[in-house]
């Protein structure tokens, strides 16, 4: 006997989702709150999910900065990877609402209206103190 179409979708999508939970290191009180909104308070497991409900969930957790696509284009300089451990910091701390790379990328151009690619050693510097400066005045604790 070989399985449904509509089985191999319900276990991909069950797949994406419980990955995406995972990267976004949901508590599970808050990632059941999600499911039940998405369903429109029909269920709190995304395993009872209709196919509709569980793109409502997918789209959601994107939104949050769950999945590949919301991945960043890192770029491998040291300088970004301290970026990005300050933005987890202030994510951690309940000053920024998404912990996503997209979402640092975004602030790295508003603040040096640069791409991500185009920044020099300057402009760096000016991202790294500009989030260490957020750190100090919102009281986040920053590692050495």
């Amino acid at each position: 006997m070989t399985a449904k179409p509509s089985d191999a979708a319900r276990k991909k999508d069950l797949q994406a989702i419980h990955a995406m939970k995972r990267e976004l290191k949901l508590p599970d009180d808050a990632y059941r709150a999600i499911v039940h909104r998405a369903s429109n308070g029909r269920c709190e497991s995304s395993a009872d999910m209709t196919a509709a409900e569980r793109d409502r969930l997918l789209d959601g957790l994107r939104k949050l900065g769950g999945g590949k696509d919301a991945r960043s284009r890192f770029t491998g300089a040291p300088q970004h990877a301290k970026a990005r451990a300050i933005w987890i910091a202030l994510f951690e701390g309940g000053v920024v609402n998404n912990r996503s790379d997209r979402a640092l990328d975004a602030y790295i151009k508003r603040q040096t209206g640069q791409e991500l690619g185009a920044l020099d050693a300057a402009g760096w510097g000016r991202v790294i103190e500009g989030l260490k400066s957020w750190a100090a005045r919102k009281g986040v604790a920053l590692q050495s």
